[in-house]
């Protein structure tokens, strides 16, 4: 296991980096969709546009 480790070590630290990217970019999407940012809002046409958080708002100018 060391050994195949030691051997592999710059390919586990590339997928760990990319793995906490993901998992950041993950919680900055949730943070903002709790936020009710998940929108522009004004969007007639989203299919989304009965339950988004920002469906009251004013259509921006």
């Amino acid at each position: 296991m060391i050994k195949w480790l030691s051997e592999n070590i710059i390919t586990v630290l590339v997928a760990a980096v990319i793995a906490v990217l993901v998992v950041l970019a993950v919680i900055s999407i949730i943070r903002n969709r709790k936020k009710g940012k998940g929108c522009s809002c004004g969007c007639e046409e989203c299919m989304y546009s009965g339950s988004c958080k920002g469906s009251g708002r004013k259509k921006p100018v």
